[in-house]
């Protein structure tokens, strides 16, 4: 059984950029990374429990390749993707979300 997937808007706006900016170097590496994400949420959406907890009720879980995380949280049968979060970026940065 897979979870629901709901993607904040904070959230969205973050892969938006970060497209936008892969896309200005590369439009095929625009479209991995954005590849590499659904893949990611898709991984995220069998089995979210399995992934690493850090802050208490959120979970993360890196993209291969590029530099991002995918942050979230569960709450009964839905997963909230809080952040697209680089992993060089501030760490927590998203925690009011």
């Amino acid at each position: 059984m897979g979870y629901k997937t709901v993607l904040l808007a904070d959230a969205k706006e973050e892969i938006t950029e970060a497209a936008e900016l892969y896309h200005q170097v590369s439009p095929k590496l625009s479209a991995d990374l954005l590849t590499k994400f659904y893949a990611t949420l898709d991984t995220i959406a069998k089995a979210p429990l399995r992934n690493r907890l850090i802050r208490r009720k959120y979970r993360k879980l890196n993209l291969r390749r590029f530099p991002y995380k995918v942050v979230y949280r569960v709450a009964k049968d839905t997963v909230f993707v809080v952040a697209f979060a680089h992993q060089k970026r501030k760490p927590y940065y998203w925690r009011g979300r």
